[in-house]
């Protein structure tokens, strides 16, 4: 394994989909490591080294949803991407303000999905973690939060720059 890959991890009970999905993100130069249960991604000890997660809302154990508000408390910092076939707009909203960064309705394309983890480890990685030694010792960065209250004024002017951020959430219409 390349440990300069970014690491992917994947948490879905169908085992079509984790097979899928983990051969499209090989194909494409990502370590990846799926689960079947979020119980499993919560034993696995190495879920800190991650780059994404990539999780289902429908789970048999604990859903997608809960999952998310666990590793919160856990102090788990990985940018996750939804995935889901029974998903609705209080749900995505619901898992947004939670601080996910996609929310993709199956079926999802090829490109859809790779546009979200290419995405997603070029703009949060870099803020969750730094890549030299210098800051190898620090403390991960948390997520972006929702802008609630006092920092409306600050999400107002992050709005109005965004679409001069590469990283910004929707992609600029070509002129």
């Amino acid at each position: 394994m390349n440990e300069n890959r970014a690491w992917v991890l994947i948490v879905d009970d169908d085992a079509s989909i984790r097979e899928t999905l983990s051969d499209l993100l090989r194909s494409m130069g990502f370590n990846v490591q799926a689960f079947a249960s979020a119980q499993q991604l919560l034993n696995y000890r190495h879920r800190d080294v991650a780059s994404c997660l990539i999780l289902d809302v429908q789970l048999p154990d604990l859903s997608g949803l809960d999952l998310q508000l666990e590793l919160i408390k856990l102090n788990v910092q990985i940018p996750i991407i939804f995935i889901t076939a029974h998903g609705d707009i209080p749900m995505s909203v619901r898992a947004m303000k939670a601080g996910a960064v996609e929310f993709l309705s199956k079926p999802f394309s090829d490109e859809a999905l790779l546009n979200a983890v290419e995405q997603t480890i070029r703009c949060y990685v870099p803020t969750l973690r730094g890549r030299n030694d210098t800051q190898s010792s620090r403390k991960p960065k948390p997520l972006p939060k929702p802008f609630r209250g006092k920092w409306l004024t600050i999400g107002i002017r992050w709005w109005s720059q965004r679409e001069s951020n590469p990283c910004s959430r929707r992609e600029r219409p070509v002129s």
